[in-house]
């Protein structure tokens, strides 16, 4: 199977095709207070950096002390919050 970057138009002309870049399937895992994973999310991002902002966004929206974002096999980052303590 083959992917053509040209598109032929109906006049026989060719034109290069636009074909997007297509981001990666991050996971993030939301960690509770006893290092358990207490929840698990997939969401698709364009970058490596692109994720770890989206892994911030979703910490500030819960109640863990941290996110760990994964792509396939390999840790990408820890994000820790101190906003669960009430000291």
């Amino acid at each position: 199977m083959s992917i053509s970057t040209h598109q032929t138009h109906f006049d026989g002309a060719s034109s290069a095709a636009f074909i997007p870049m297509a981001g990666h399937f991050y996971r993030f895992y939301s960690i509770d207070v006893g290092g358990r994973i207490a929840l698990a999310e997939d969401h698709e991002c364009e970058s490596d950096s692109a994720a770890l902002v989206l892994g911030r966004k979703l910490l500030s929206e819960k109640s863990c002390p941290k996110i760990e974002v994964w792509l396939r096999k390999a840790r990408i980052g820890v994000i820790e919050g101190r906003s669960w303590l009430h000291i």
